[in-house]
């Protein structure tokens, strides 16, 4: 079965159980366990490298805009405690995210 999109729909193994709620066919949305391993198992493997890989770098960038936003905010002897000066720290939370 299609929606009017051309996507393959999968129905949820768990409805019966309540587990899993399901907007209109052409917008579903399931986030069940076995539903989301169906479908990524459904896709291509470059995709799912491909996805896997865009995961990883969403999460290295949050990682380096949160430690970026905490090291503004040392004091002195924070700085001090982990080897920075003042100079150092501003130059490296000025830094966009996606730059090392």
């Amino acid at each position: 079965m299609s929606c009017s999109t051309g996507f393959a729909l999968i129905a949820c193994t768990h409805e019966r159980l309540g587990g899993c709620r399901h907007l209109p066919w052409h917008r579903q949305v399931c986030r069940c366990p076995a539903c989301r391993a169906v479908l990524l198992r459904s896709l291509p493997r470059s995709v799912r490298l491909c996805a896997r890989r865009a995961r990883r770098l969403a999460k290295c960038w949050a990682e380096r805009w949160r430690t970026r936003r905490l090291l503004a905010r040392l004091d002195e002897r924070q700085l001090k405690d982990v080897g920075l000066n003042r100079l150092e720290a501003a130059r490296e939370a000025r830094k966009p995210f996606w730059r090392r």
